[in-house]
């Protein structure tokens, strides 16, 4: 078994955009491959496997498949793999892998810190604490509204909104 290239790097892509690209298993032995099957390894939000079932797929000498991937971004930055599973009797291992690297430019609030203790504070006190909002994303960031609950709690200082932050300002 071949499987070329070893790696997808879909780049950077904003947000409903869409990529597809392939890799292609090729059986390059002097007897028939069979694939077991192609699947997703690791954090798949974003990849999706648009070839059909391979499962039980016979390659003979010299024959090749193509396999698609599209990645569409859910998040800042994905990775996986396509795993390929067949019945290659020459390979210490039966698996080969594809690397999938995808980039969502995408906002990405942080909030510091998150929790936020208030520690202990005595009746008829006051304790002042501050939260650093972040953009760690790759695309700027929107904030329309900031909200928080309980009584005893006030906020003071709010900045004026909508809040835009651009990646890496805080």
């Amino acid at each position: 078994i071949q499987v070329d290239p070893t790696l997808l790097d879909f780049g950077r892509l904003v947000e409903d955009e869409t990529r597809t690209k392939s890799f292609v298993i090729s059986s390059i032995g002097d007897a028939d491959l069979t694939l077991d099957h192609v699947k997703f390894s690791g954090e798949v939000a974003g990849f999706t496997l648009l070839t059909s079932d391979l499962r039980g797929k016979i390659l003979p000498p010299g024959a090749s498949v193509t396999v698609e991937v599209v990645y569409t971004p859910m998040g800042a930055s994905e990775y996986a793999q396509a795993i390929i599973t067949s019945n290659d009797a020459d390979e210490d291992d039966t698996q080969k892998a594809v690397e999938l690297i995808g980039e969502g430019s995408v906002p990405e609030l942080n909030i510091n810190p998150d929790p936020l203790d208030l520690g202990v504070t005595y009746v008829g006190c006051d304790n002042n604490n501050e939260v650093e909002l972040e953009n760690i994303g790759t695309d700027t960031l929107e904030i329309y509204e900031i909200t928080h609950e309980g009584d005893a709690i006030r906020m003071s200082g709010t900045p004026t909104l909508p809040l835009v932050l651009e990646p890496g300002e805080s």
